[in-house]
């Protein structure tokens, strides 16, 4: 089995894009078709050659199938992340806003409707 470890930097939204795709088991069903194109002429190092790039063509293909699948593992951990901090903004201004509005001042009891002097002229002592 071979690894490899890729990173993509600069991706829209999620920054870097980095996973190790794991390549398994590399077969060729025609060697001399796949990997030497039928030729049986060649020097020790274009058959050298012609090996490095049959594995590099079946490793970039692993890796160019698998980056839509590292892409939305990661943008759904990045999407859990700004979902997390825009929950957390909300708590924060929940509380504050609750803060404001559950506490009594001083001033609110002159102001609240029954010091008023509507509500001090029809109350019941108005009417005895």
């Amino acid at each position: 089995d071979i690894g490899a470890g890729v990173v993509i930097q600069q991706v829209p939204v999620v920054g870097t894009l980095s996973f190790h795709p794991k390549i398994g088991k590399i077969v060729f069903d025609d060697i001399q078709r796949d990997i030497f194109n039928d030729r049986d002429d060649l020097s020790p190092q274009e058959v050298v050659a012609c090996i490095v790039k049959a594995l590099g063509k079946k490793i970039a293909k692993v890796v160019v199938e698998e980056i839509p699948g590292a892409l939305g593992r990661q943008s759904k951990e990045a999407a859990k992340k700004v979902m997390g901090k825009s929950m957390e903004g909300m708590k924060k201004m929940g509380a504050k806003m609750k803060g404001m509005f559950s506490r009594k001042r001083d001033s609110d009891v002159e102001t609240s409707p029954e010091s008023s002097p509507v509500a001090r002229s029809t109350g019941p002592e108005a009417t005895a």
